[in-house]
């Protein structure tokens, strides 16, 4: 499952996992192994955040687990950004997801948004 979201968050840039002894290891389309320190910092948190939602996915028939995320993706351009909001929302119709992020960019890419900001100041 992790391999699915690593090959969707890098636009299928990279085709597999590889966990061994050795740690881990990603295979990209031309059939290269990088070692993760080879990544970019983008492309390794791609990675980290695939296999953490892998695992969510797989026990998810055991255990519903929330995915809260805390300003998670600070390092993504916004091509990047825009494809792990889709995973999130596919996530969502499993889990339960929440998202907090100060950067109003996240409004710009179509996913549903609560706005606390806009909430207190309604109140007010």
């Amino acid at each position: 499952q992790a391999e699915k979201f690593f090959a969707i968050l890098t636009a299928d840039r990279y085709q597999k996992i590889v966990v061994d002894d050795n740690g881990i290891n990603v295979l990209n389309r031309e059939q290269q192994i990088f070692q993760v320190a080879e990544l970019s910092l983008g492309t390794a948190e791609q990675l980290f955040i695939s296999l953490r939602l892998g695992f969510i996915t797989v026990i998810s028939d055991q255990i519903k687990l929330p995915v809260m995320v805390d300003d998670g993706f600070v390092n993504f351009d916004n091509v990047r950004r825009g494809r792990m909001l889709k995973l999130l929302n596919q996530m969502a119709e499993e889990n339960q997801v929440i998202y907090f992020t100060a950067n109003d960019q996240i409004k710009k890419l179509g996913s549903p948004v609560v706005d606390l900001d806009q909430l207190n100041k309604n109140k007010v």
